[in-house]
């Protein structure tokens, strides 16, 4: 091309006009052999300038080979005939070359071809003093690749007495090159200096340029290069071993997308000084370190050279943490080798070492053994002999022993010991390497020590051997032993093959298990108790030649089982024998026996080019009655299930090897026939299958079960179980029957109805489908429930419910949702916390009437009077996934009543669940008129605790008690604190201020009580110290403490202090006077009122006797003297006992003036009276005898004669009343007793009051004296 370019120019030289351009043209494209455009010339004096030469592709003339943007010439006439050089200057810019290849690489450009060959005996002359390139370019196409280009190449050249020249490349792969030289023009004596630096290397940019072999984007990689290259030449020499050559490669960041950083670092040095070669190379290789070192001598005749390479401490993790196979192996290998080879007279001799150890071995968290391997290898290669190859290699191998007891701690198994090691020699002749007979091979696994499990097994071996083209596998008999040394089961296995002509192969294996007492009970399966043994032998063989026809083999197995028992039931022994032979397989039928029950299973089958193999299983009248005896006695809970079962199908499988086509038709029944549970009648149902490659479709139906319908259907596509779809309806289901399987006596009524449909259940995020479910006339327990509507959907991953009906008269509402994926992730982990849960939900029950809720939880009958509505809301937001709450509750009652009398409008709670604490936040309402407030907090770590606080006040007292009947004013308070544990414990403080009940006037009542419940043993504590209750101007103190726990214990003190009479009743006392006394009562162990035991004391001061009830009724009966009042002295005492259900009254003296009266008897607590009632009348008899009976043995505490008291009662006969009191409190009855005789205390009593305490001072004065 060179040449031609020259023709060109001298022919414009001649021409100097347009003829010298069309000329050139011409004889450019004669002797280029293609089209050849030039846009201009011009020739000067002193300068030829050439402007737009385009040469064309000879195989593509459209397409440009090579175009020049201008070329300037400076001829030099003179120096040409004197020295030879015709061209001062020859300057090219901006030349542009195209190279074309096809897909697979091969050249498509045609470049013109030199007739002759240069003569090289004259020495050479460069005709050019100076030579400039500006800005050229390279561009390489290639079909299907984008284009290489390379640009701004700059050349500049002197040609002299030497030769300096200078070549760059600015830009290349993000890199430059830059190349030197200076040599001598005569004897090319000098240097060359090449750099390239900065090469930027990404195989996956450099798989789309041209020439470069598409695997090398199979695995993206990138690295950093410079290249550094200088040599020294000696004059007039062209021996390359006397030349002197220096060449670093340093490689940096070489990684892989794949794999990451492989090699931070590579330097490699390459020397040659005096016909001696070395190259060094260094490395950081996956995190240890490699070093190569290679020499030889090129002087001698006999060249000889050596390589030694180590590496230190690589870490494969990096490597195979990547691979899914071995992601978790990690391994660190270290190892060295040398070889040292001779080249002499056309042949190499060659001898290597290598060592080589695999240490810091880890699979799945197991540290695995250190390997050590040594290799060495001896021989000559001779090419051309007709064996070229001879020596041989030899090999070692050993391991440290695999720790078992590791195994066990990583998959948390119950601790073994063992170990495992192996080791094994390899041995090949190089001339034989073809020859597999002549190679020597043995390895040996060894199992020592072996213990877990409470077992052991006897130090054992497996060997495998090669020698002489055979091939063996052994083993010394494996067996296992529990703790006694019994043989649980064992193992043997051979295998032989022949490697030579009409090789074959042969193995057989034998076996047997049979569970021991002792491994039944360490597997845990006492309950179940699996006795018998099992047997099997197999025998194979087949010539090697053979091994790809089935045809061709033979085999035979046999299988028993001896004596089988399983939770005590009996299974018939049964056998197995199957051949193959000529392709045929046979077996003889499998039957299973148990009690009554038989199951027949038939095999047969052919191998040849195709496999094919039919199965038949038949199971008639299997008794459910069988299965629900066994089942219930190993679950120890009875299943009285009934009914038939009859199991039949077929299976059928075909491979055609050739075709590699397979076909599969499979189908069967199953009939449920008057299934029964717990004496409720289930029904039939009927269960279909059919399954070939395309799918499986199975079909159940039943229309009578639970005296309704269902249907379900499922199709598996493709037999791909992820693609299954599944769907189903059931109708007119009767509830009874579903609950009375669950055996328990829930009253219920209605029935259900609802469907599902499921597809792509193998994974969360695809899985779709939804459920829905109805019912009618529903009630449990007598509680009316109508589902109106129940639905669930799975789309997209996420899962949503929500459900709407009625329940007792109220509405509720409720739905959720969550995504799969979440939720599979939030219980993978080891410890989820459930307030975490990716569940967001929303329940809602509005105005559910008290009243009928009352009723249909049966509570007593008194509750039915409550009026009202319960609202309620429980909400879990996104809010709550943070962690810190489960949901939030809010809840209402709303016109609280009874009795149709409004108690509170709304009452209020809010509370907040956590996981393990449950606060109530507030609690806001009215009731009565009456403020309601209150919080309380529960933990539920370990035992229940934690603290309440509710106050109730100014509570009217009269709103809040007339619907039970009651007339009571005023207001209360209650407020009640505590703390919930063991013992739930607190403090009651009741207040009531200005209250009036059934006419009393109270004007306050405090009441601490302190009191305890024991929930585990249902005990209540309490004790009231300093209760008060301030009316009639007095004072009552208050003290009870005591318990009750199936019965009730009790001691209290009730203190009456200064109480009058005339102020007690707010509108005025029937009676009048200052009371003041005490009441005790007592209980133990008492489980009734009557139980109560007591006593109590009174005395009353200036009072009206008259006036008061019962009393009040005398003078309607008997003539009384009208009552004057005393000086101080009216008064009355009262005493007596509470016991047996009764109050006794054992005396009741009234002395007010002239008017004396003595009560004694009994009531019962619901008011019923009997009484004796002594009331003295209006009398003008002489009282001279009676003053006499003053100083009498009747004034003594000393019983009297009797004379003398039937004396007293004649003389007392018309001025005493006896009166019998009957009826109620309310109602009560008078009866007079004339002939009933008085007791001396009633006689004593009555003189002692009668005649005034002077006279009883001179009676008693007389009684001293006589007694002196």
């Amino acid at each position: 091309m060179v040449c031609g370019c020259g023709v060109l120019v001298g022919l414009c030289l001649l021409a100097r006009n347009p003829v010298a351009r069309w000329a050139g043209m011409t004889v450019g494209s004669i002797f280029l052999d293609t089209r050849v455009e030039i846009a201009k010339l011009e020739i000067g004096w002193s300068q030829i300038t050439v402007d737009g030469i385009t040469v064309f592709e000879p195989a593509f003339p459209d397409q440009v080979q090579f175009h020049v943007a201008r070329v300037a010439v400076i001829p030099s006439l003179k120096r040409g005939f004197s020295d030879g050089v015709w061209l001062e200057r020859v300057t090219v810019d901006q030349p542009e070359m195209h190279l074309r290849f096809d897909q697979h690489g091969n050249l498509l450009s045609v470049f013109p071809e030199r007739s002759g060959q240069a003569s090289t005996n004259s020495p050479l002359t460069i005709p050019l003093q100076y030579l400039v390139v500006n800005h050229a370019a390279a561009i390489v196409h290639q079909t299907g690749r984008e284009e290489l280009r390379v640009k701004d190449i700059n050349l500049q050249a002197e040609f002299s007495d030497a030769i300096v020249a200078r070549a760059q490349v600015p830009e290349v792969l993000s890199g430059s090159i830059d190349f030197q030289c200076q040599l001598d023009a005569r004897t090319f004596a000098g240097t060359t200096k090449l750099n390239v630096l900065g090469i930027e290397l990404d195989t996956e940019q450099l798989a789309s340029l041209p020439l470069v072999p598409q695997v090398v984007a199979d695995h993206p990689s990138t690295a950093s290069v410079t290249i550094s290259f200088q040599g020294t030449h000696p004059p007039g020499d062209t021996d390359l071993r006397h030349h002197t050559v220096e060449c670093l490669l340093s490689a940096r960041d070489m990684q892989s997308r794949r794999f990451g950083m492989l090699c931070p670092r590579l330097d490699v040095e390459i020397k040659q000084a005096a016909g001696v070669a070395r190259v060094t190379t260094h490395a950081a290789l996956l995190g240890g370190d490699m070093q190569v070192n290679a020499s030889a001598d090129l002087n001698q005749f006999a060249i000889t050279g050596e390589m030694t390479t180590t590496l230190r401490h690589c870490n494969l993790h990096q490597l195979t943490q990547h691979v899914p196979e071995l992601h978790e192996l990690a391994v660190i290998a270290s190892g060295q080798a040398s070889v040292r080879a001779t080249w002499d007279d056309g042949k190499l001799d060659f001898q290597g070492d290598a060592d080589t150890e695999l240490n810091e071995f880890q699979l799945d968290s197991i540290a695995l053994p250190v390997v050590t391997a040594r290799a060495s290898t001896q021989g000559t290669f001779c090419p051309g002999k007709e064996r070229p190859l001879r020596g041989v290699v030899t090999g070692l191998f050993s391991t440290t022993g695999l720790q078992l007891s590791q195994l066990a701690t990583r998959y948390e198994l119950p601790e073994i010991a063992g170990e495992i090691l192996a080791s094994g020699s390899i041995e090949l002749p190089l001339e034989q390497l073809t020859d597999p007979t002549s190679y020597h091979a043995e390895t040996h696994a060894r199992l020592r020590n072996f213990a877990g499990f409470d077992m052991h097994v006897p130090d054992s071996e497996i060997s495998a051997t090669l020698s002489e083209g055979i091939a063996a596998v052994e083993s010394s008999g494996l067996s296992l032993q529990d703790a006694s040394g019994k043989m649980i089961a064992g193992v043997t296995v051979q295998a032989q093959a022949s490697l030579g002509d009409h090789g074959r192969m042969d193995a057989s294996a034998e076996g047997h298990f049979e569970p021991s007492p002792d491994l039944i009970r360490r597997l845990g399966l006492s309950d179940i108790e699996p006795q018998g043994r099992l047997s099997c032998h197999i025998d194979v063989g087949c010539l090697l030649t053979e091994l790809a026809n089935p045809r061709a083999w033979t085999a035979s197995a046999a299988a028993e089982t001896q004596s089988i028992m399983l939770a005590g039931e009996k299974i018939g022994d049964m056998q197995l024998d199957a051949e193959l032979t000529k392709g045929l397989l046979t077996a003889s039928p499998i039957v299973v026996r148990w009690r009554d029950n038989e199951c027949t299973i038939r095999t047969e089958g052919e191998v040849g080019d195709a496999i094919s193999v039919c199965a038949e299983v038949d199971a008639p009248d299997w008794k459910l009655e069988d299965a629900g005896d066994v089942l219930s006695r190993f679950s120890k809970s009875p299943l009285p299930i009934a009914g038939r079962v009859n199991v039949d199908g077929q299976v059928m499988y075909r491979q055609e090897f050739t075709a590699g086509t397979r076909t599969l038709h499979a189908f069967g029944n199953a009939n449920l026939e008057q299934a029964v549970f717990a004496r409720t009648r289930i029904g039939d149902a009927r269960l279909r299958w059919l399954a070939n490659f395309d799918g499986l479709v199975l079909s159940t139906s039943s229309d009578d079960f639970l005296g309704g319908r269902f249907d379900v259907n499922a199709r598996v596509a493709q037999l791909d179980w992820t693609k299954t779809e599944i769907d189903g309806t059931f109708t007119d289901v009767q509830v009874p029957r579903l609950v009375s399987m669950t055996r328990q006596r829930v009253p219920s009524t209605g029935i259900l109805e609802g469907g599902f449909r499921v597809t792509s259940i193998a994974s969360l995020s695809d899985l779709t489908g939804d459920a829905w479910m109805r019912s009618g006339g529903l009630t449990l327990q007598r509680i009316p429930v109508e589902l109106t509507q129940a639905h669930v959907s799975v789309q997209q991953g996420v899962a949503r419910a929500g459900s709407d009906g009625e329940i007792v008269g109220g509405r509720f509402h409720a739905d959720a949702q969550a995504s799969l994926t979440a939720l599979a992730e939030f219980f993978a982990q080891p410890n989820p916390r459930l307030a975490e849960v990716p569940i967001t939900s929303h329940f809602r029950v509005d105005n559910l009437p008290l009243a009928s809720l009352a009723v249909a939880l049966q509570l007593p009958r008194e509750t039915r009077f409550l009026g009202g509505t319960v609202s309620a809301a429980v909400l879990r937001d996104e809010a709550a996934r943070d962690g810190r709450h489960l949901a939030t509750v809010t809840a209402s009652v709303d016109d609280l009543r009874w009795k149709h009398a409004p108690l509170s409008d709304r009452i209020t709670a809010g509370l907040v669940v956590h996981p393990t604490q449950v606060e109530l936040n507030s609690v806001q309402g009215r009731f009565a008129d009456g403020n309601l407030s209150g919080k309380a907090a529960v933990h539920f770590v370990g035992a229940p605790a934690g603290r309440f606080d509710f106050i109730a006040s100014r509570v009217n007292l009269r709103r809040a008690t007339s619907p039970f009947g009651a007339d009571v004013s005023g207001s209360g308070s209650v407020k009640i604190q505590g703390r919930l544990g063991h013992a739930i414990t607190g403090r009651a403080d009741v207040t009531v201020d200005n209250a009036v009940a059934a006419g009393v006037g109270v004007r306050q009542v405090r009441l601490p009580i302190d009191w305890t419940v024991t929930p585990t043993s249902k005990t209540v504590r309490w004790q009231c110290r300093a209760g008060t209750a301030s009316l009639g101007g007095g004072n009552v103190r208050i003290a009870t403490q005591g318990s009750y726990a199936h019965s009730l214990n009790m001691n209290s003190t009730i203190r009456v202090e200064r109480v009058d009479l005339a102020k007690l009743m707010q509108n005025g006392s029937a009676g009048s006077g200052i009371v003041d006394g005490e009441v005790i009562l007592r209980a133990k162990q008492a489980r009734s009122p009557q139980q109560l035991v007591g006593t109590y004391d009174f005395e009353m001061k200036n009072i009206q006797a008259l006036e008061i009830p019962v009393l009040d009724q005398l003078p309607k009966m008997v003539s009384l003297s009208p009552p004057t009042p005393g000086r101080g002295q009216d008064g009355a005492t009262i005493h007596g006992r509470i016991g047996g259900g009764l109050v006794h009254v054992d005396e009741i003296a009234v002395h007010q003036s002239n008017i004396q009266v003595l009560v004694s008897g009994q009531a019962t607590m619901q008011g019923k009276l009997d009484l004796d009632v002594i009331v003295s009348t209006e009398s003008t008899s002489p009282t001279d005898q009676l003053i006499s009976m003053l100083d009498s043995p009747l004034m003594l505490a000393a019983p009297a004669p009797i004379a003398l008291i039937a004396k007293a009662n004649d003389l007392l006969k018309d001025r005493v009343v006896r009166v019998h009191v009957g009826g109620t409190a309310g109602t009560p009855t008078l009866r007079l007793q004339p002939g009933k005789q008085l007791t001396q205390d009633a006689v004593r009593f009555f003189l002692s009051n009668s005649f005034g305490s002077a006279a009883t001072q001179v009676a008693n004065l007389r009684t001293t004296s006589q007694l002196r």
